[in-house]
């Protein structure tokens, strides 16, 4: 069933990659799964808590598949960041939310993601 499921997508997304670590039939199955992908030309974005190279139990031969891509680092967002990406989710919520509320929220919830939870 997986392989009826993943292999004839366009796109693939994959968030979370890392927790791939010690599932040996999970990588094995990956790692045909993305050539499978590959090799027809359809597109495969993932998601990790570090580069490649610093992914702990993670099959050598699946980390050089994923060092082929572009590999993108995200910064923590500043305070007035999260402010800005939490005013633009309360108006596409149609939410009303103050200035000290924001403030106080960002200041929080340090993160967009935990950011994002305490809003919903």
């Amino acid at each position: 069933s997986f392989r009826k499921a993943y292999r004839h997508v366009d796109v693939l997304l994959i968030d979370d990659v890392h927790l791939f670590a010690r599932k040996d039939a999970t990588q094995e199955e990956f790692f045909h799964t993305f050539n499978s992908l590959h090799t027809t030309g359809k597109q495969i974005v993932l998601s990790a808590k570090c580069p490649p190279l610093l992914l702990q139990e993670i099959e050598p031969r699946l980390i050089s598949r994923f060092e082929w891509g572009i590999n993108v680092h995200f910064e923590k967002l500043e305070i007035q960041e999260l402010q800005q990406v939490l005013k633009k989710r309360c108006e596409h919520l149609h939410f009303p939310l103050s200035i000290e509320s924001c403030r106080f929220l960002a200041e929080t919830f340090p993160s967009s993601k935990s950011l994002n939870r305490a809003l919903e």
